[in-house]
């Protein structure tokens, strides 16, 4: 470990002439599949050293603190001029604290790349109902004349198949008709189809997160992860192609009933969408994590450890505004009298 911890000051990135150590501390941080790419490669970079996170917890969480300040900021020609204890003990506190940044700097970038999608398929959902609108006014116009045609034919007894032949004509009524309909099929003003429109570009960031990361759920055989799972196997070539079933409990009723349009009563592409919208979901959540984050993690980490407590609780240092004990808190509320 202490060779390649030493590696990070000495072994220059080719192409680029910076050590190791500055090469991952200067990642990008825009919202693109090639960044994304970039963050996940210095994370490949670090995690043959093997330092977990949970490394940091063997010394005082205040002395700790300082060291990842400082390997924070410091740069590799000033840590090479360190004593030999301190600079492993500066590099030990920056591959931890990158892991975790480069982790949530992924799934961040993830997040956003998706946000990004929506908001340019809502772009390019009110620009299609924009040109539907104008096609929708000429047809308009050209059926209120028709109107006005049969209505004068009905009042004067005329034949309503030669006012529609004089006033628009059968074939022109007929298109109309069509380009109406087309107007109105599976728009139901949630813009899926065009962010389906994006699949390729979605997959190819889901596949470089899904081959990085592994992610954990609360819920034991968590439907989501099962299709994940299904997705990282075939974006790794080990299946060609999604099962017959796949797991759609966690689907809003809107994504159901897309996913279930396509060929054979199933989408493809509308799936895969669909479950990158909902893991996204649920990572904001909170329900979903990510292993060797920081904010994406379970609940239980930032509870205080069961030891802890105790002893606090003992030396009476939780600073609660009401007793820890129910009989105290009972003692502590007034009395109230029931009057018939």
């Amino acid at each position: 470990m202490r060779e390649r911890l030493e590696a990070l000051l000495t072994t220059r990135v080719e192409d680029d002439g910076r050590t190791v150590h500055g090469w991952i501390s200067e990642a990008p941080e825009g919202p693109k599949l090639k960044n994304l790419v970039r963050v996940v490669d210095r994370l490949r970079c670090l995690r043959p050293i093997g330092l977990l996170d949970d490394h940091r917890k063997v010394i005082h969480a205040n002395r700790y603190g300082i060291i990842a300040r400082e390997a924070k900021i410091i740069h590799a020609r000033e840590l090479i001029r360190f004593s030999i204890e301190r600079r492993l003990a500066t590099l030990v506190a920056f591959v931890i604290e990158r892991q975790a940044a480069l982790t949530d700097l992924a799934i961040e970038m993830f997040d956003r790349m998706l946000g990004s999608a929506y908001r340019r398929a809502e772009t390019s959902r009110k620009a299609r109902l924009l040109g539907q609108a104008e096609a929708l006014a000429q047809v308009a116009r050209q059926h209120l004349i028709l109107g006005r045609a049969l209505v004068e034919a009905r009042r004067n007894c005329s034949d309503l198949s030669q006012a529609v032949e004089g006033s628009l004509g059968w074939d022109r009524l007929a298109s109309n008709l069509e380009a109406a309909a087309e107007a109105l099929v599976a728009d139901e003003g949630d813009g899926l189809e065009e962010l389906i429109g994006r699949h390729a570009l979605l997959l190819r960031a889901a596949a470089v997160l899904f081959d990085a990361f592994g992610l954990r759920s609360f819920k034991p055989h968590d439907p989501i992860l099962t299709a994940v799972d299904m997705l990282r196997a075939i974006y790794r070539r080990e299946r060609g192609k999604l099962p017959d079933r796949v797991p759609t409990a966690f689907l809003k009723r809107s994504w159901r009933k897309r996913v279930r349009a396509g060929t054979n009563g199933f989408d493809a592409r509308a799936y895969e969408v669909a479950v990158l919208v909902h893991l996204r979901d649920r990572l904001r959540a909170g329900d979903i994590w990510v292993e060797g984050s920081r904010a994406y993690r379970t609940f239980d980490d930032y509870l205080l450890p069961r030891p802890t407590f105790t002893l606090m609780r003992a030396e009476g240092r939780l600073g609660l505004a009401a007793p820890d004990d129910f009989a105290a808190w009972r003692a502590e509320r007034p009395r109230c009298s029931i009057s018939s």
